[in-house]
């Protein structure tokens, strides 16, 4: 081989290594709810994107419905035993170092078990042991479940330090400067892998030009790419003890539907979504010269998920404008078993649900049953739920419909719960970084995204 052809071969090579090197650096900002501390919460779509920079899912599904992990190496599920498998990654780490074991992974599942969501209670009722081994984890049931990859992928299970300053994502908090920004740098120990970029800068106000924000769908931004998030977040009114005058409870409803009627969200008349709801709830409404003669002599407290607290101050001075005298009390969902196991009367509480376009209208109605009823809901009524199941499989629209149309007028009627708002959301990124996308329920995948 002559010296020109071995040149000839060398620069070609170098060619391709250099055509082929990934780009890193570089920073990115997105404009996001802020959010109460860093303990994990989905409660709201804000919340559920930046919870998932910081803290790490177990499982991640595709829009394909096909699973992956970042976390465990192996998995499996021995359907003669009733068992699941996993195996976490060999040196897989917290951000400050300390390992990731078996003991962590069964400590997540207790707190996912605790929480107000209907997979955690799906699986939890049916979980027979858990058991771990060093970085071995088996978790045996007492019957066999149906993609149970898939319930374990839900948004809500996260890898948890019993160390509340140790993280499991792919960013680390650095600096935060309450109602301005929160500054996520790279989790040096992340099991998924180094990220593409040196910073990702969470802001809170629209005075800054932000990459990426949420927006209503079809808005259209310049330099800005689309994507459809399929999501969209309710507000509802609950009374999880029943225990209440009607006229109370359709004035409190009519009072925050005038005050979140100045914000940008949509009118609802449904518990899911108007579009696919076989009926269209007609709540009455009071006039604010009849609300106010109902509520002025009344003296309570407004339980309120922390996702809302945003509106704390107007909704205060909108109280204080129409001589009310209601307290407002703000919790974490997290909180809000410990409140009524500990006999707090919640009488009024209002919160937010969020909904994929995707999930099947049924789990929709199950889902706000088993997560906002507080136990009110009875057997007689949990046995209709339980057949909806079963209706699923069969296929037949029309009955399935009759069953969902009967348990949304059982939950209006009796006013176990009332919707208020809904909003709808897309989210923006500028066309200059790559990589991009979202996942089965509509969160952006940060992890592979990087500068053009």
């Amino acid at each position: 081989m002559t010296n020109v052809k071995r040149l000839l071969i060398v620069i070609v090579a170098i060619f391709f290594v250099f055509a082929i090197k990934v780009r890193y650096g570089g920073q990115i900002s997105i404009l996001l709810n802020e959010p109460v501390d860093f303990n994990y919460s989905t409660t709201n779509y804000s919340d559920t994107i930046f919870y998932s920079l910081i803290h790490e899912n177990f499982f991640y599904m595709k829009k394909d419905g096909a699973v992956f992990s970042n976390i465990f190496s192996k998995f499996s599920y021995d359907k003669n035993k009733n068992q699941v498998f996993l195996e976490i990654k060999k040196n897989s780490s917290f951000s400050n170092g300390s390992p990731i074991t078996g003991k962590n992974i069964h400590y997540s599942l207790k707190v996912f078990f605790n929480r107000e969501n209907s997979v955690a209670k799906k699986i939890s009722r049916s979980v027979n042991k858990i058991e771990t081994k060093n970085n071995r984890v088996f978790i045996t049931f007492n019957y066999e479940l149906d993609n149970i990859f898939q319930l374990l992928s839900s948004p809500e299970l996260a890898i948890l330090s019993m160390n509340e300053n140790a993280f499991s994502g792919m960013l680390i908090p650095d600096e935060w400067e309450r109602k301005k920004y929160l500054k996520l740098i790279p989790n040096i120990y992340y099991p998924g892998g180094h990220t593409y970029l040196d910073r990702v800068n969470v802001t809170f106000d629209n005075k800054s030009s932000p990459d990426i924000f949420l927006a209503d769908p079809g808005s259209g931004f310049a330099s800005h790419i689309e994507f459809k998030a399929g999501i969209y977040q309710n507000i509802f009114l609950t009374f999880p003890i029943g225990d209440t005058g009607k006229n109370t409870r359709i004035a409190l409803y009519s009072f925050l539907k005038v005050f979140f009627g100045k914000y940008e969200f949509e009118d609802i008349n449904s518990l899911t979504s108007d579009k696919e709801s076989p009926v269209s709830i007609k709540v009455t409404q009071f006039s604010m010269r009849k609300i106010r003669s109902i509520l002025r002599n009344s003296q309570f407290k407004l339980y309120i998920n922390s996702s809302l607290k945003k509106y704390e101050e107007e909704l205060n001075n909108f109280i204080k404008r129409n001589y009310l005298r209601i307290s407002l009390v703000f919790i974490k969902n997290t909180q809000l078993r410990e409140f009524t196991e500990s006999g707090t009367l919640i009488k009024f509480y209002l919160t937010e649900k969020l909904f994929s376009s995707k999930t099947p209208h049924v789990d929709k109605i199950k889902k706000i049953i088993f997560e906002l009823t507080f136990s009110r809901f009875s057997e007689k009524y949990l046995q209709i739920v339980n057949e909806l199941d079963e209706l699923k499989y069969l296929k037949n629209t029309e009955l399935l419909m009759d069953r969902i149309s009967t348990v949304i007028d059982i939950l209006i009627n009796k006013e176990f719960i009332l919707p208020l708002k809904q909003k709808q959301f897309s989210i923006y990124c500028k066309d200059k970084f790559q990589n991009f996308y979202l996942d089965y329920y509509g969160r952006p995948v940060f992890r592979k995204i990087r500068m053009k």
